[in-house]
């Protein structure tokens, strides 16, 4: 019985546009009736790459290797499985043997690197991403990686350098933009760093990993918004112990609240329409998030209404508003903190599948 072409063809052109489960249904349809077919199990095993199923994918890829096992493709595809799973060590060892098959192959030290990076061996990693560019210079997706690796070293303006080179190469990888925002949000530049996400959601609007980037962002500013709001109203109630004149309390709290929506704000401001849409999604759904914007609004309000208030009545206000929201800010920025820390930002090299 001969290959039906057509059928792969098709699956090809399936995956090709991302539509993987209906490529997997074709390929599987297919080695129903041809099970010995290379070009069929290789085609299943990306589809169930790009559909995420990492389980599937390597058994898939262990079924291609032992029908081609001199073939580095099928080594490289049983690795791309393993850094799905989460299984680093394994995947290098496949990338090993793609390498030992095709040592001119630039992708395969990529990958292991990739696997590597992944592994916290960022020594072993930095070398095979070099190596990847020795023979590649002009690999965004290298450059990339090898930014999200000196990142990880510490070496932030190397990873800065590496980062600007892959987007030179390819101003519209999504690898490269995303890793930019990572840089720009470790070293505390928050609106850049939106706008880098924001381009890299452009580029790739399907990753879930760069909208949780974008999270990430929302995040770090609901907790400033956290410290900036009860501070907003402290200021103004001090105003009102020291007697100051009602005219320069107004015009010191609408000033301060100028300021605390101005820090809020800015960061976001050059945001497209869809990274906006998806931020107030997210405010919405998020019980902290819904919380953080009504404390704000309720600041900036309190904050101007002592500014206006006659002082015997501005100090009793303050008091206790002043007291509950210190208690409130800094409960919150405790847990803020918290859950900053489960939403690290994602560097590409984990965002993205490894090169084919």
């Amino acid at each position: 019985m001969t290959e039906d072409r057509g059928a792969l063809q098709r699956a090809e052109h399936l995956l090709a546009v991302r539509r993987h489960d209906e490529a997997a249904a074709l390929a599987a349809r297919h080695l129903a009736s041809m099970p010995d077919s290379v070009w069929g199990w290789r085609i299943l095993t990306q589809a169930r790459l790009g559909s995420g199923d990492g389980k599937g994918a390597l058994d898939a890829a262990r079924s291609l290797v032992r029908l081609a096992p001199d073939d580095p493709t099928a080594h490289a595809l049983a690795g791309h499985a393993y850094l799905i799973l989460r299984e680093p060590g394994q995947a290098a060892s496949a990338f090993d043997e793609a390498i030992r098959l095709s040592p001119r192959d630039w992708s395969h030290f990529h990958n292991r690197a990739l696997a590597r990076y992944q592994d916290k061996q960022h020594v072993s990693a930095l070398a095979d991403v070099d190596r990847a560019l020795e023979l590649h210079p002009l690999s965004a997706q290298s450059h990339g990686l090898r930014g999200a690796v000196l990142s990880s070293m510490g070496r932030r303006r190397a990873s800065l350098e590496a980062t600007e080179r892959a987007l030179e190469i390819d101003p519209t990888s999504a690898h490269a933009h995303n890793n930019h925002g990572v840089d720009l949000l470790r070293r505390g530049h928050i609106g850049v760093a939106a706008s880098a996400f924001d381009r890299a959601l452009a580029a790739d609007p399907h990753d879930p990993r760069i909208r949780r980037n974008l999270d990430v962002v929302l995040l770090k500013t609901a907790r400033r918004g956290w410290l900036l709001g009860p501070g907003v109203m402290l200021a103004c109630f001090t105003a009102a112990e020291l007697l100051w004149p009602p005219t320069a309390r107004l015009t010191l709290g609408l000033a301060l609240v100028v300021v605390m929506f101005g820090v809020l704000l800015v960061p976001l401001r050059r945001l497209s329409r869809g990274a906006r849409r998806h931020l107030w999604r997210r405010v919405r759904q998020d019980p902290f998030l819904r919380f953080s914007s009504a404390l704000a609004l309720a600041s900036g309000g309190l904050a101007l209404i002592m500014s206006v208030l006659p002082v015997s009545e501005a100090e009793s206000l303050g008091h206790y508003v002043g007291v509950l929201a210190i208690v409130l800010a800094w409960v919150a920025w405790a847990r803020g903190w918290t859950t900053q820390r489960r939403k690290k930002p994602q560097a590409a090299s984990d965002v993205y599948p490894p090169v084919t």
